[in-house]
């Protein structure tokens, strides 16, 4: 596995050697260096408030938007951005997604990256195929900053703010609830544990990559459905395929003394990890600031200054593409009035409202016709000319 490596003890590493033959590429020993003032300094997080933290990189010395993820093992970066650079590769390894399917990686050779105040000369990046995370995040995502990375530092994230730094491992921490927090020897990735009435869930795996709050896996919780009111939700995975999982809503998520309502929890069968129990995405980190020092072993959860509002919920059942043409269904959620209305996966919105359903359309209120509030007639007219009338509601 290629690591980027940040500072251990205070002594900067090496990018360690790739466990593939190089045979094809040259790649450069790597060299690390810091600089403290780059540590202390905010960095602008990018892309909408409800996307999972985005940040501008610079690798071989050209800016990358890189989504900052502690689910991804090892930071990469887009196939065609490597392409539009030049950058050499040769085939490395194949990910396995969420849902099924794989993606096939490379691993290229680098002449230099910065992240914050991290700059290394050499080395390597793994390079795979993003576009998937573009489409999910409504904002080009050339990059990942990985937990190779991420957990070699202590990530402070200021939601109020929309803003991050990375500092050394060791850095003071702010004043707010500590949670413990381990790094899973292989892989790199960070994990906590979390409570949910009387249940214990752990390990659970933190995943700011992830811009929903909560997953949990079926094994961990055998009986919610006895107990939750669930429907079904599509998501894409880095493969770019649709897979279908069960979603509904829970009060008394503990995360050490903080309490969090109505926290929307998704259900899968298999978790990124084998053996993990449950999955934080960046949805619930952002009801607090957070910072993470895995080398201290700790997490510290800070209020916001501004109450964040409750997860969006949708009201109406429709998951699609926003397109030019109109609102392509991908897939419509069991029980919920779209569902009762008779739409299906493929139909087309045109109009709401008698207003045009379109890509630009979606960044202004139309955008949230589905949030209710419940009881609202809504009037749909589809490419193909059928009527249809959705009276919202809360389904799960």
């Amino acid at each position: 596995m290629i690591a980027l490596q940040g500072m251990i003890a205070g002594a900067p590493m090496a990018v360690a050697a790739p466990a593939a033959p190089m045979d094809r590429i040259a790649i450069i020993p790597a060299t690390v260096s810091f600089d403290t003032s780059l540590q202390e300094r905010w960095i602008p997080l990018a892309g909408p408030a409800s996307a999972p933290p985005i940040i501008s990189i610079l690798v071989n010395g050209q800016p990358v938007v890189a989504l900052v993820d502690t689910g991804m093992p090892t930071t990469t970066v887009d196939r065609s951005w490597a392409l539009r650079h030049a950058i050499p590769s040769q085939p490395y390894k194949s990910l396995g997604s969420l849902g099924g399917g794989v993606s096939p990686t490379e691993i290229g050779s680098l002449v230099a990256l910065q992240i914050g105040g991290m700059r290394q000369s050499g080395g390597a990046v793994q390079i795979a195929d993003l576009s998937s995370l573009s489409r999910i995040a409504g904002i080009t995502i050339e990059g990942i900053v990985g937990a190779d990375f991420l957990a070699r530092h202590a990530v402070e994230i200021d939601f109020d703010n929309r803003r991050i730094r990375f500092r050394a491992s060791g850095a003071k921490p702010p004043q707010g609830e500590r949670i413990p927090l381990d790094l899973r020897e292989r892989g790199g990735r960070l994990l906590t544990m979390l409570e949910v009435g009387e249940r214990r869930f752990a390990p659970v795996l933190i995943d700011t990559g992830d811009d929903s709050s909560l997953t949990i896996t079926r094994a961990a919780w055998p009986d919610a459905a006895s107990s939750l009111r669930l429907t079904d939700i599509a998501a894409v995975n880095l493969a770019g395929n649709i897979y279908i999982t069960e979603i509904g809503r829970i009060d008394g998520v503990h995360l050490g003394d903080q309490n969090v309502d109505a926290v929307p929890v998704r259900f899968e069968d298999k978790p990124l990890d084998a053996g993990d129990a449950a999955r934080i995405g960046a949805a619930l980190l952002s009801r607090f600031n957070v910072f993470m020092d895995a080398g201290r072993g700790v997490m510290v959860l800070s209020p916001r200054l501004t109450s964040p509002s409750p997860a969006a919920v949708s009201m109406a059942g429709v998951q699609g593409v926003w397109t030019d043409e109109g609102i392509n269904i991908l897939h419509v959620m069991r029980g919920s009035p779209a569902h009762d209305a008779g739409l299906v996966t493929g139909d087309r919105i045109c109009t709401i409202d008698g207003q045009n359903a379109t890509a630009a359309a979606q960044k202004g209120a139309l955008g949230r016709w589905s949030q209710g509030p419940a009881g609202k007639r809504v009037v749909l007219v589809l490419c193909d000319g059928r009527t249809l009338t959705l009276i919202l509601r809360e389904f799960y």
